[in-house]
């Protein structure tokens, strides 16, 4: 055979043994088809109007309309057309009345119904970070007895796009000398899309159940998720079905709707639906347009302490541990590491591991969380710690089962250690070797009852702790709870009860008392008080306790108050007792912030977080500015305010009273959503401008006078750029927004095209009547 045939030949055979696997020619439309334009149905639902080629019982698309039929198959590639048939149809039916192809497809080619659950609130952005500077302070003076002493805090936060240098500082002045202490020194950078933080200098850190929380100075990275509102942190509950017809969909949680909505015939993926307290039942019902119903019933328990699949969820701390000393000074001691990361394998089984580290000792440990939908949730973890000192090696272990439904909350837990087992915050001596935890929670009509009981013991001692508290609250103003306490240690037990009632006269007074015994001691207080305003204004509470002691009696009544000015807040407290009369504690305080942003340098309250400059982009005092419908403040002169409590991250509303605003200004909306980075500023702006409101007449010239243009619009450029004159059947017109100066543009009337004009005066009126109103030539 010549070479020549033998590769052709070999070719025709790797075809043919490799059929499927070879390109087929594409499908081509049929000949002799016809064309047209016709409505097709798939299952009862109408997709629209497609341009095909029908050749005797079958249609053929092309390959960009398929995707509107919503079926599962597709075109081969480099299709040119592809038939009804040849995706899967089982049936084809015209109409020739109606110009209608009924389709019918198996269910399981049917593109799913996609129902999306997420909670999303209003679509807001993380608003970008702008250079800002927060300078928050405090200063007070204190006179405890014979001793006083004047504080200074202060709390700087510099804002560079996602860089934060924060400061603290503290000076005291007393009787003992001056002293200046520095606080927390912090450089933040932030990656807002991973909800990762990143932090150098001093932290607190947490190894979680693989070891203890410390204050230290170093590096640490943390999830941070509330970063993202919307992330999928937790597990969300998801629901199958399917149906052959147009059906209504409704989803319900425990009873409660939460979704309804109409779906095409196929299947149904209902999916991150969210709830809270624990196992609740999912209920899909699921009702056709012939009547036909399905009830698909799907507990699910929902918790945050298992992670979806495939979430992470990490801290990593590297530095040293640090303590704040008698006189403020931050102390920096040994070398230490901790690190805990979390890892959701499903949505029921989340994994762990972490430890803790320093010259002395170290713990590793690795864990589960079960999550069950009928049972609750399970969790377990082993530890093995060494000292590094007495070069000796122990172990730990923890298991802890939680169950929780809208009417019965219960937890129980274990933790065993060999003695000597090291941790950051207790040596081996006092660390517990055996710790039993149990705690119910059970809500009845307007009663909450919970119960939780520890015991716990370690080398020195066995310690037993429980209680019992019942919460009422007997209307939206009134509230009542109450506590029975009990301690056991070293052979000595102590049995005490406490109770605080509180009800508001209104919106913001209240009153109340609190009553607390225990062996040997008596006290009983009243109080009454008010709220302190979010904006300007005052709050204060008043209270007096008697108390009862083994050796005498003796009382104290105490006043304190706040002032919210704009630029500041003052607030001063004092504390008197008897026997002996006089002030035995007094505090005058004031705080407040600088802050500055966009330009702008402003005093405000104090800033515990992000701050807002909103502008009303004119120049009206006195009014409001409001935060999720809460009043922060008034504008002054120029028309600005800061709100100084805005919460970072959050999706939040700021917004103005229109009512307030001047007639002759207008707004384009009066509320506007942010979501602040952390201690950083947003200027809001919400662009009021001046109304130049114009009313008049169109008018078009003829030789034999004028006659007014009705029922016609058409556009005029001026000093407002591009306006629409739009006049009704006697030829009037308004128009909102119409700077001063002269406007042309053209008009086609049935003879010609013609010039119109107007001009618009200067005037401190809101609308403006044309005297002589619209001509046109």
């Amino acid at each position: 055979m010549r070479p020549w045939a033998r590769g052709k030949h070999g070719f025709l055979l790797a075809c043919l043994l490799a059929f499927a696997t070879c390109p087929h020619a594409a499908p081509a439309p049929p000949q002799g088809g016809e064309e047209a334009l016709l409505t097709i149905e798939v299952n009862g639902v109408r997709r629209g109007e497609f341009l095909v080629i029908k050749k005797g019982d079958n249609y053929w698309l092309s390959p960009a309309d398929v995707g509107r039929l919503q079926v599962q198959s597709g075109p081969p590639a480099g299709a040119s057309h592809v038939s009804l048939r040849e995706l899967g149809a089982e049936s084809i039916a015209f109409d020739d009345g109606e110009l209608l192809v009924r389709v019918r497809f198996p269910d399981a080619l049917l593109a799913p119904n996609r129902v999306d659950l997420t909670p999303r609130g209003p679509a807001v952005r993380l608003s970008d970070p702008a250079t800002s500077l927060i300078l928050s302070y405090r200063l007070s003076n204190r006179t405890l007895g014979e001793d006083r002493q004047t504080t200074l805090l202060t709390d700087t936060n510099v804002r560079v796009g996602p860089l934060l240098l924060r400061q603290e500082n503290r000076l005291d002045i007393g009787a003992a000398g001056k002293s200046m202490a520095r606080g927390r020194t912090q450089l933040i950078f932030e990656q807002h899309e991973a909800s990762r933080r990143w932090v150098a200098g001093d932290v607190v850190s947490g190894a979680g159940g693989y070891g203890s929380a410390i204050t230290g100075a170093g590096l640490l990275v943390t999830k941070i998720w509330n970063m993202d509102p919307n992330a999928l942190r937790a597990p969300r509950a998801s629901v199958q079905a399917s149906t052959a017809l147009p059906a209504e969909v409704e989803v319900s949680v425990d009873g409660s709707p939460v979704y309804r909505g109409n779906v095409a015939p196929g299947p149904i993926d209902i999916g991150n639906l969210q709830s809270a307290g624990g196992q609740r039942n999912v209920r899909v019902t699921v009702t056709d347009i012939a009547g036909r119903r399905q009830v698909i019933d799907q507990p699910f328990f929902f918790t945050e302490t298992a992670l979806a699949e495939g979430v992470h969820d990490y801290l990593y701390f590297v530095g040293r541990r640090s303590e704040l000393a008698a006189d403020n000074r931050w102390v920096y001691r040994e070398p230490a590491a901790q690190a805990v990361h979390r890892y959701g394998v499903t949505d029921a089984l989340t994994v762990s591991a972490g430890g803790e580290a320093s010259r002395d000792f170290a713990t590793v440990g690795a864990g589960l969380a079960l999550r069950l939908d009928r049972f609750g949730l399970v969790s377990l973890d082993a530890l093995g710690n060494r000292d590094r000192v007495t070069r000796r090696a122990r172990r730990g272990w923890s298991a802890q089962y939680q169950f929780q439904t809208p009417h019965v909350a219960w937890l129980a837990g274990v933790r065993r250690f060999d003695a000597g087992f090291r941790s950051f915050v207790a040596d081996s001596s006092i660390f517990p070797t055996t710790e039993y935890r149990a705690a119910l929670v059970v809500p009845w009509r307007n009663l909450s009852w919970g119960v939780d009981w520890t015991r716990a013991t370690s080398a020195l001692e066995t310690r037993t702790m429980a209680s019992l508290r019942v919460t009422s609250s007997f209307s939206s103003r009134s509230s009542l709870s109450a506590e029975l306490r009990h301690s056991s240690s070293g052979g000595r037990t102590i049995n005490s009860v406490g109770v605080i009632w509180r009800h508001y006269l209104d919106g913001l007074d209240w009153v109340g008392g609190t009553f607390d015994a225990s062996p040997g001691t008596q006290a009983a207080g009243f109080e009454v008080g008010r709220q302190l305003p979010q904006s300007e204004g005052f709050g204060y509470r008043a209270a007096v306790t008697n108390i009862n002691l083994p050796a005498g009696e003796s009382r104290t009544a105490s006043l304190g108050g706040t002032v919210n000015l704009k630029p500041f807040a003052v607030d001063a407290t004092v504390i008197a007792q008897s026997p002996g009369g006089g002030l035995s504690y007094s505090e005058l305080g004031v705080s407040g912030a600088l802050v500055a942003i966009d330009g702008e340098v402003a005093a405000t309250r104090q800033v515990g977080d992000s701050f807002v400059l909103a502008k009303l982009g004119v120049p009206q005092a006195g009014v409001q500015v409001s935060l999720n419908n809460q009043v922060q403040g008034t504008t002054d002169a120029n028309g600005r305010v800061i709100l100084p409590r805005v919460a970072a991250y959050d999706r939040q509303e700021v917004s103005v009273n229109d009512k307030q605003l001047a007639l002759t200004y207008q707004l384009d909306r009066r509320a506007l959503p942010i979501a602040p980075p952390l201690r950083s500023g947003v200027v809001v702006d919400f662009n009021a401008r001046r109304l130049h409101a114009i009313a008049g007449r169109a008018w078009l010239s003829k030789a034999s006078g004028r006659e007014a243009i009705a029922s016609r619009s058409w556009t005029m450029n001026g000093p407002a750029g591009e306006v629409t004159v739009e006049t009704d059947s006697t030829g009037e017109f308004y128009i909102e927004r119409a700077e001063p100066g002269t406007y042309v543009g053209k008009l086609r009337t049935e003879s010609a095209e013609v010039t119109c004009r107007f001009s618009v005066p200067a005037s401190d009126e809101p609308v403006v009547e044309l005297a002589n109103g619209a001509t046109c030539e």
